[in-house]
């Protein structure tokens, strides 16, 4: 009995060695699965199995109402992420955060900070410090926007073999972005906006990389405007696993997919309605459409609804799904402040709810 014994206590750290590598396995498999549901809902569903599609699901309450698509929309709370041209647009310096909860501990969230620099026509030197800017000729506007958008899981309950806790665990992928925009005339602007990225899959295996867009805006008339947009070039995940495998660990390269985007905005200004439209082709061979209009009753209340994820190339594919959304606008002193809300029905996880607040001074 005791020589059995001796020889199964000599046996234990190669079991254990074994048994090691196993979980260690089997963690990564589910980090890696707890990291694609934390980017994974319907609204991602039409470029579904590549990185960073959570990039396509929308950027708060305005834009997922009316169906995300905001391409050329260049009125009211602008979002320069769904086209970094837009910024010049802007008529007031704003801060924007929004707060969205998927459900299986899964958030996404935006914060962004935006501003206008007016540029005057170049007076005379007897001219330049006596005149007020609103005497003088502005030749363009420079749009400067700035924020993070995160998403992630948290709560992710960790075990051994054993069934033994071993702690709680959370991922993430964050996008920290600056853009520009110039209105080279009144009516057309061009903006470019560049994304680092950073992500977690565990403590030991981390990933970074940079994303650019470009886009342009043209205002035709002030009821109609079209732009154009380019999402995500160059942007990609990089994960090396050696730091949990060692010399077992693996390099891979996730290419997140460009987005090629069209869009117009038409506004009925007597009677305060606007209808948006977006057409989306992606390098991940699906082309969407997308819709929404926005009612104004006032200046203090809208409300909004939209059509998003019509796949064209698959139009029997269950990713169309409408949204509705409203906001308040009550003056405070100088500043205008803004509560917006959506909700959509993502056909998994059933209603989901975004509410933001955008202040404007």
């Amino acid at each position: 009995m005791g020589k059995g014994a001796g020889n199964s206590i000599r046996m234990t750290p190669n079991i254990v060695k074994i048994t090691t590598k196993r979980l260690q396995y089997f963690y990564f498999r589910l980090f890696t699965i707890a990291f694609a549901v934390a980017c994974w809902s319907s609204v991602e569903a039409q470029t579904g199995g590549v990185a960073g599609t959570f990039t396509n699901m929308g950027y708060g309450p305005r834009g997922i109402a009316m169906g995300n698509s905001l391409t050329a929309l260049t009125t009211g709370n602008i979002t320069a992420l769904y086209n970094p041209s837009l910024g010049a647009f802007e008529s007031d310096r704003s801060v924007y955060a929004s707060y969205s909860s998927l459900g299986l501990d899964r958030t996404f969230n935006v914060l962004a900070v935006n501003a206008t620099i007016p540029v005057y026509k170049k007076s005379s030197s007897s001219q330049k410090d006596t005149l007020p800017d609103s005497l003088r000729t502005r030749v363009s506007t420079i749009g400067i926007s700035a924020g993070i958008v995160n998403t992630g899981v948290s709560n992710i309950d960790s075990r051994d073999a054993e069934g033994m806790p071993l702690g709680m665990l959370s991922t993430y992928q964050n996008i920290y972005f600056g853009s520009v925009s110039i209105r080279f005339r009144p009516e057309l602007s061009v903006g470019i906006l560049i994304k680092f990225l950073s992500a977690k899959l565990t403590n030991q295996i981390t990933s970074g990389g940079l994303g650019l867009d470009v886009g342009a805006v043209y205002q035709i008339s002030d009821a109609l405007s079209v732009a154009a947009v380019i999402q995500n070039m160059f942007a990609q995940y990089r994960w090396d696993s050696t730091p949990l495998y060692n010399e077992q660990g693996q390099t891979t390269t996730d290419n997140f997919p460009v987005y090629f985007h069209l869009g117009a905005a038409y506004r009925l200004i007597e009677t305060g309605a606007t209808f948006t439209a977006d057409f989306e082709q992606s390098s991940a061979n699906t082309t969407i459409l997308r819709g929404g209009v926005e009612y104004g009753f006032n200046q203090a209340f809208a409300i909004r609804a939209g059509i998003d994820g019509y796949n064209i190339t698959n139009p029997l594919a269950e990713t169309v799904h409408p949204s509705f959304g409203l906001s308040i606008t009550e003056p405070v002193g100088p500043l205008k402040p803004t509560v917006e809300y959506a909700a959509y029905n993502d056909p998994v996880l059933g209603l989901i709810n975004v509410i933001a607040l955008a202040i404007q001074f």
